[in-house]
């Protein structure tokens, strides 16, 4: 949640010709990051995970190979390239 918020204030001090950041705009970003966090304290507190995943086993599961490792790593570091330069 922190992140949230340090994107948001960070988005509104960059952005300033751009005008203000919408209420609206914020509350879906954070209504999508409770979801997401809420979903992995549920799937965290229900076992099995084969039948309940988390978010870090489902990425366990692809990245099984050293290539597929580096391949969403770079996938990662490209993901952020593009969002620092929007």
């Amino acid at each position: 949640m922190l992140a949230v918020w340090a994107l948001a204030v960070g988005s509104r001090r960059g952005r300033r010709e751009a005008g203000r950041t919408s209420a609206f705009g914020l509350a879906a970003w954070g209504a999508l990051a409770a979801a997401v966090a809420g979903w992995a304290v549920i799937t965290w507190s229900l076992e099995p995970r084969g039948r309940y995943p988390t978010a870090s086993s489902l990425i366990g599961e692809i990245d099984g190979s050293q290539a597929a490792r580096t391949a969403l790593f770079l996938g990662w570091l490209a993901l952020g390239v593009v969002i620092a330069r929007r």
